[in-house]
């Protein structure tokens, strides 16, 4: 993108108050290229240009310095870390920890399915814990409560839409997972958010809430003909197979 474009999509963003999400710092090609370019990270540039001026989520920030930390601290940006997609792609692992100390809103995500296949979040959680534990050397680096809260306050408040959702309380929306914790996979709980991030995988999820609408019951989606959506996917998937090697 070229500074204008750039500049311009910050303006639109502010103009009509909402959030400008964009990836950053993701690989080590794109840092060193920007410092080579501009002197500066990418998140400095991005400063220097004016985008974190508004609303603003960072996808990744995976290679981003100390300097860059305080700079998405002061500018109120948040931060989607997406583990699973950065260790496929082999583009790194984000300083969550010195993040979550220096006051940013950290944010769990996905990333799409060409770079993470499942979307499963569960297992971004897992992921995420795991991978902290072992670049840092540290199994007590992040704990699992962090980890659940990440996944739901701090992504709601990453979001900008805390007030909203985020939390279970009073007057904000239903929304709402069930699990069926009667499992043997899941048993014994000594501690539900353990339970949650190293047990548990989106097939546990038996219902789900969407501002007070129940969208899946009893691991069927409500209004949604999934047979049918499945084989309409494989369908059209012969065409795209005649065409590519798919890996």
């Amino acid at each position: 993108c070229s500074p204008q474009l750039l500049q311009k999509s910050r303006e639109l963003a502010n103009k009509y108050d909402v959030l400008l999400n964009i990836h950053l710092a993701e690989t080590k090609f794109e840092f060193d290229q920007c410092l080579a370019k501009n002197s500066v990270s990418p998140v400095k540039n991005l400063l220097n240009l004016g985008i974190l001026s508004g609303k603003t989520i960072a996808a990744h920030s995976v290679h981003v310095t100390q300097e860059d930390i305080q700079i998405l601290s002061e500018t109120r940006t948040g931060v989607a870390t997406n583990p699973v997609c950065n260790m496929k792609l082999a583009s790194g692992t984000a300083p969550i920890p010195e993040m979550l100390r220096a006051g940013i809103n950290a944010a769990i995500g996905t990333d799409g399915p060409v770079s993470n296949n499942n979307l499963n979040m569960f297992e971004e959680m897992k992921t995420l814990a795991l991978v902290q534990k072992l670049v840092n050397n540290d199994p007590s680096i992040i704990d699992a409560k962090t980890i659940v809260k990440m996944a739901s306050e701090t992504s709601a408040k990453a979001l900008g839409i805390y007030e909203k959702t985020g939390s279970l309380e009073k007057g904000k929306l239903a929304d709402i997972i069930i699990i069926d914790l009667n499992k043997a996979h899941l048993n014994p709980i000594y501690n539900i958010f353990s339970n949650i991030v190293y047990s548990m995988s989106g097939n546990d999820v038996d219902t789900v809430i969407i501002n007070g609408r129940i969208v899946m019951k009893e691991k069927k989606l409500i209004g949604i003909d999934e047979e049918a959506i499945i084989a309409e996917v494989n369908e059209k998937t012969k065409n795209i197979v005649k065409d590519f090697s798919i890996k």
